[in-house]
Order: structure tokens, then C-alpha cells, then sequence
């Protein structure tokens, strides 16, 4: 009824949505941003990989949050052969026991300057923990630890 729409907040309208049309929430969060905080917050940017590049180092990873239908792996893929990486752009999908092989390849890759790709994090969920001690230790160094080539890069993927 009309009084019932007046006298609810966008908020509650949203969680309405989320309780009883679960398929529409994300439209319904796009509309609610868009309504309180503005147009440019739900914009889609186009970025290219030599824009977020020049935030990256050799300590900061990128994290990829992937949504239904899109992969970064591509523009990933693109950037590295632009800058003559893709031989040493390494790729590995996690899941299915995989955590201790990327921990190699990321501890070799530290020390060469290769870039690493780690794809589908969402689903090692029980070995995150490890995974983010690993890029603690990027900031964080032990004192015996090997020193982090300049040019090694960590790229991660997975949905929220």
C-alpha cells in the first residue's frame, strides 16, 4: 500500500527486496546507491591494466573481484604480452588441493620477478589463511627472508 511505501527508508525497501525477491537484489542495490549516494558511484569505469598498474608493486597484490559473465584473465593476458610477461606470467586455478603448489610457484616468483595469477581463490577458502600470511610477509619481511625482485607481481581472482 501507498503508506506502507511512504513511511519505509530506501534501506528497508532494499531489504524487502533481499528477503523476498533475492534475483532482484542486485538491481535493487544499484538503484539504492544510486539514489543516496549518486549516478557516478554505479557507473562502469573503463580502466585499462596500465592504469591499476601504476598502483601495483612488488608488495601490493590485485585482487580481481570477479562477477557472473566476466573474466579478467583476458585483459591480464593482453597486459602481459604487451609487456613481453607471458612467458613469465605464471597461472594456476585454485581448488582441489592446489595452495601448497601456488605457494611455491609465489615463492619462486618472488625471487625471480615473474608475475603470478591465482584464479578462483574463493574456492580454497581453508587455505587463505596461509595465503595471507604469504603477502604479509611481502610488507613484513623476516629478517632471513630472500629479498622480493622489483618486478614480481601477484594477481588473485574470486568471487565475493
Amino acid at each position: 500500500p501507498q503508506t506502507v511505501s511512504v513511511a519505509m527508508t530506501p534501506f528497508h525497501k532494499l531489504v524487502l527486496v533481499r528477503a523476498f525477491r533475492e534475483d532482484k537484489t542486485q538491481l535493487a542495490i544499484r538503484s539504492f546507491v544510486a539514489s543516496e549516494l549518486g549516478e557516478s558511484f554505479v557507473q562502469s569505469t573503463n580502466t585499462s591494466m596500465e592504469d591499476i598498474a601504476k598502483d601495483l608493486d612488488k608488495t601490493t597484490p590485485l585482487i580481481f573481484v570477479l562477477s557472473q559473465g566476466a573474466d579478467p584473465t583476458e585483459l591480464l593476458l593482453r597486459y602481459a604480452k604487451k609487456r613481453n610477461y607471458m612467458d613469465r606470467l605464471h597461472v594456476i586455478s585454485l581448488g582441489q588441493g592446489q595452495g601448497p603448489k601456488a605457494e611455491k610457484l609465489i615463492v619462486n616468483s618472488t625471487r625471480a620477478g615473474d608475475w603470478v595469477l591465482l584464479q578462483n581463490c574463493h574456492l580454497a577458502k581453508s587455505w587463505m589463511p596461509t595465503l595471507e600470511s604469504i603477502v604479509a610477509g611481502f610488507s613484513e619481511p623476516k629478517p632471513d627472508a630472500p629479498a622480493i625482485h622489483d618486478e614480481f607481481r601477484l594477481f588473485l581472482t574470486s568471487f565475493p
